[in-house]
């Protein structure tokens, strides 16, 4: 039992306590009290980066380039100002469009915890907490649409091939 708690909030003194009573509430939090002082040029939430735009101007400085440059050689699509508010690429395709049609979004399951609990048994077991997943089994979720292109079915074993290996799953619509 961690003594120092309550000065953070509710003092609770022993794990039976706090068992009984079923919450541990924090202090109240003063509202705007953390606001500001980021560690950016601004000190201040940068929608528009400062803190980019400098790092990418002292980046090009040193290699007698434009930031345009920098970004074409990085293989990004945003120039001038865009560079430094959010924005849109385009994802990057590796292979030919031909051969390999379809892009893969990797999905972030809500199980995971930075990816360290993918190969644990319960994990497997409890994919279809996961809207489209399945309990005990690997899936491959397709956009009706493109499913319906394709000629697949829920349920079809499949073949995913790219250009750096192949898997063998069941298509989920």
């Amino acid at each position: 039992w961690k003594e120092d708690a309550s000065k953070y909030g509710d003092k609770l003194n022993s794990w039976d306590e706090f068992v009984q009573k079923g919450v541990w509430n924090s202090s109240p939090y003063k509202l705007e009290s953390r606001w500001g002082k980021f560690k950016t040029e601004t000190t201040k939430f940068e929608f528009y980066s400062k803190t980019l735009e400098k790092a990418l101007q002292e980046h090009a400085d040193k290699h007698k380039v434009s930031i345009d440059e920098v970004m074409k050689a990085c293989d990004y699509q945003a120039r001038g100002q865009l560079v430094f508010i959010p924005h849109y690429e385009e994802p990057y395709r590796f292979g030919d469009e031909a051969e390999f049609p379809l892009l893969l979004v990797d999905q972030k399951s809500r199980l995971n915890k930075e990816g360290r609990t993918a190969n644990s048994p319960w994990y497997y077991e409890f994919k279809d907490v996961d809207p489209g997943d399945v309990a005990n089994e690997d899936v491959a979720k397709f956009n009706p649409i493109d499913g319906k292109k394709f000629g697949l079915k829920d349920g079809d074993e499949i073949r995913i091939t790219s250009p750096v290996g192949t898997l063998t799953c069941k298509a989920k619509l």
